[in-house]
């Protein structure tokens, strides 16, 4: 069974909405979440946010060399994607020997 992106698009973000509203009826400010973000970021904007992300700037600030326990999840960090890049290449390779033939 094949479903659209779109409806899993809603599934997958079906738990940001609910909040979304939650904090609507509670609060009256359905964004409030942003605000205790930017708290949390020093004050920066969620458009700042996020083009940080989208640049990847916080892998420019990478101190491999802090051994405490907020600076392992630097390596936890590059484990993850460590594995997620072999992963996804021996799947590559299983995958286009299971293929039928066509």
């Amino acid at each position: 069974m094949r479903f659209g992106a779109v409806p899993l698009s809603i599934i997958a973000t079906s738990g940001l909405w609910l909040y979304i509203i939650y904090l609507g009826f509670a609060f009256g400010h359905p964004m409030a979440f942003a605000d205790g973000q930017a708290a949390f970021h020093e004050n920066t904007t969620m458009s700042a946010r996020l083009l940080s992300a989208l640049t990847l700037e916080r892998f420019g600030k990478l101190n491999l060399t802090d051994v405490s326990p907020a600076g392992l999840d630097q390596w936890f960090t590059l484990l993850f994607f460590a594995l997620i890049g072999c992963s996804s290449g021996r799947r590559l390779a299983c995958d286009s020997c299971l293929l039928p033939a066509r």
